[in-house]
């Protein structure tokens, strides 16, 4: 284990979207963004590979693509993160991500739609830190065909968050 290279294995949280990532404590609203609870699975049993490099960083990962289901049907779903931090002169930083997954499960559920195979998910986030503001900007979308619908469906999902410490705590 180092900052340049770790690997978690089991059931934990595949490193897609800013909204995921914080633990219920640390999120800005009284719950997730709709867009993490529709098109993500909370945790995945997998593994990943990540590390950190000066202001660089990076996760690539290989899951069973079912969430908290143990049963497959011998595809996975697999994941490549890439973010890089801007650190300023007045103690904020900005950190900019790219990431996506593919995942090649039949029969997964996405919102009250279910996947007949191959499925892109992909996306990134701006997210902003500061002495006295903090904001995440985030773009996910989703590509799959579905049983229900005849034509390729492509869901996409934003959130913008701002808010100002008022005081250190």
């Amino acid at each position: 284990n180092s900052d340049a290279f770790e690997i978690e294995t089991g059931m934990h949280k595949a490193d897609i979207g800013a909204d995921l990532q914080p633990g219920p404590g640390k999120i800005d609203f009284i719950d997730r963004a709709r867009l993490i609870n529709l098109m993500t699975n909370r945790r995945e049993v997998g593994i990943s590979a990540m590390g950190q490099f000066d202001q660089f960083d990076y996760t690539v990962g290989v899951y069973n693509g079912t969430g908290r289901n143990l049963n497959n049907d011998g595809n996975l779903m697999y994941l490549l993160k890439a973010g890089y931090t801007f650190e300023f002169e007045n103690e904020g930083s900005l950190y900019v991500v790219a990431n996506g997954a593919f995942n090649g499960t039949v029969g997964e559920s996405i919102g009250n739609l279910t996947t007949t195979g191959d499925r892109l998910l992909y996306g990134g986030y701006i997210d902003y830190d500061s002495d006295s503001w903090f904001g995440v900007v985030e773009l996910l979308m989703t590509s799959f065909e579905s049983i229900q619908l005849t034509d390729d469906e492509t869901i996409t999902g934003a959130y913008v968050t701002l808010g100002n410490k008022i005081t250190e705590t």
